[in-house]
């Protein structure tokens, strides 16, 4: 604190005011402190009190509150820290123009952090997990950091070989492997698959958000590659949002175009025909995460570790299999 004290050119208690909220300061001295704690990264130590008093709080940073894979990794997260009498503190970072001065913020406040995906920099993050301890969730690893992952290319690989038996010869993958690293890793997947069996894409992948407003892009790609037979989404939104264009500009799924997705939320088993797609826990992911933070922070199992839960192919009829009837 002294440090960030001196950088703003204030005192340690003004410092204090603004990280605390104790005292209101005024809009210019606050700027200037919270510019020296970016400026140095600075993350301030939670407050001390009596452990008897004290009530473990997580952090949990996500990049969208947005989208069903979200809402599952949230709601398994706080069912775990309710089950241990603990809250949770939830930062979502494109709310924010400077999301690392909040997340730093935040961690002085919370005894443990995790993280998912490309929310904040390395850097940041090697900063926090040297002061609390940090769970990743689909993040590159990273010293001194837990990770929670889920396994992403072999299912990929599978999903992506059941169409090629299915004869879909020209496959498209549709998503941005480079803004997440579980889609990296099922873009590998289906490369993989696709090298196993002599072939190549059919196109470079359709390089969109993994949000259902993409879809109408994703639909007018395809209108400009008219030898694909299938699509392998990188996620459900994605997948479900296309289909609908796709079915609004005549195209049929399966029967023009098989269609995979990644994450198997609810609607995918209530479309007709059921979506084929990957089932993952991000329910178990979010209780994993919450788990280990509550093991570091007690000290009752110290140190990183590695946790890759298993996912799961759901083979429904987009991908051109015959349903069984109810």
């Amino acid at each position: 604190m002294t440090m960030v004290a001196r950088h703003a050119g204030v005192s340690i208690a003004t410092v204090s005011r603004v990280l605390h909220g104790t005292t209101p300061c005024s809009p210019e001295t606050t700027a200037k402190v919270l510019h020296a704690v970016r400026e140095l990264e600075y993350v301030p130590l939670r407050l001390h009190v009596a452990p008897s008093l004290r009530s473990e709080a997580h952090g949990l940073v996500l990049p969208s509150i947005h989208g069903p894979y979200f809402s599952e990794l949230l709601v398994g997260l706080e069912s775990a820290v309710r089950d241990f009498g603990q809250t949770v503190r939830l930062i979502s970072t494109e709310e924010f123009e400077r999301p690392t001065e909040r997340v730093l913020e935040l961690s002085g406040h919370v005894d443990g952090m995790v993280i998912a995906q490309a929310t904040v920099g390395d850097s940041t993050v090697r900063k926090l997990a040297s002061r609390i301890p940090v769970s990743l969730i689909a993040r590159e690893p990273l010293p001194r950091c837990d990770e929670i992952t889920v396994e992403n290319t072999q299912s990929t690989r599978e999903l992506t070989r059941h169409l090629i038996e299915h004869g879909r010869t020209r496959l498209v993958f549709v998503g941005d492997p480079a803004q997440a690293r579980d889609v990296l890793q099922r873009f590998c997947g289906f490369r993989q698959a696709l090298a196993d069996a002599g072939l190549t894409e059919a196109s470079g992948p359709i390089l969109v958000p993994f949000v259902q407003s993409a879809a109408r892009t994703v639909a007018d790609a395809v209108a400009q590659l008219p030898d694909v037979d299938g699509l392998v989404c990188a996620n459900d939104e994605l997948a479900l949002g296309t289909w609908h264009v796709l079915r609004g500009r005549g195209i049929s799924v399966p029967g023009d175009l098989a269609l995979t997705g990644w994450d198997d939320v609810m609607a995918a088993a209530h479309t007709q025909p059921g979506l084929t797609t990957v089932r993952q826990p991000a329910r178990e992911v979010g209780r994993l995460a919450a788990l280990r933070l509550h093991e570091r922070v007690s000290g009752y199992r110290p140190g990183p570790r590695r946790v890759v839960v298993p996912s799961e192919v759901v083979i429904r009829g987009t991908c051109g299999c015959v349903e069984p009837g109810p």
